[in-house]
């Protein structure tokens, strides 16, 4: 019962042909059906493990064709720049990498340094800017101030003008003097302050 159970599960498995040649073995007298399906069942595991092998050593052959591919692609996009930076840097005149790595060094303390200084400066510029705007509003002060002396004394300028007519003033050097010099004093504060 086994035998049969085991017979239709490999007839199962059989595809048309393959059991077309097995019912013609079973019906040749003195032969041995049970070896040539042994047989016929290695030849065709045989050709699966072939097809399979032939398979593997393809994909392989694709996966390293590809991988190559690629690794042209990665030279051509990585090997050309950096062969063109070393022409480059060549014909500025450095041999090594680390000549070209101690100048941008050099340079790069170059210019912390004035920026530094640059800094520095900026803020004595800044603080001298900020006295010079008290300063000037100190200035501006001052000539509303003296804006207001010099009428005063034009006023009293005026007043004297006005007293010397009624009383017959005469004029003395000293007096003269001393107005011409209030006059003086009170332009040049006037053009200083502008």
């Amino acid at each position: 019962m086994l035998q049969i159970k085991a017979a239709t599960q490999g007839k199962s498995v059989l595809t048309p042909e393959q059991r077309d040649k097995l019912d013609l073995l079973a019906r040749v007298p003195g032969s041995r059906p049970a070896e040539s399906i042994r047989q016929q069942v290695q030849e065709l595991l045989d050709a699966r493990l072939k097809d399979s092998k032939v398979v593997e050593i393809e994909t392989s052959q694709a996966i390293v064709a590809r991988l190559m591919e690629w690794a042209k692609f990665l030279g051509l996009f990585v090997g050309i720049p950096l062969a063109l930076l070393a022409l480059v840097l060549g014909a500025l005149g450095f041999r090594t990498y680390s000549d070209f790595t101690n100048l941008v060094k050099t340079t790069q303390e170059d210019v912390t340094k004035r920026l530094e200084y640059a800094s520095q400066h900026a803020s004595k510029i800044e603080k001298e800017g900020t006295e010079l705007v008290a300063q000037y509003e100190a200035l501006r002060r001052q000539l509303a101030d003296v804006g207001a002396l010099s009428r005063e004394v034009k006023e009293l300028a005026d007043k004297v003008g006005k007293i010397e007519e009624k009383i017959a003033f005469q004029p003395s050097r000293t007096v003269d003097w001393i107005v011409d010099l209030l006059f003086d004093n009170i332009q040049r504060i006037c053009v200083a302050g502008t």
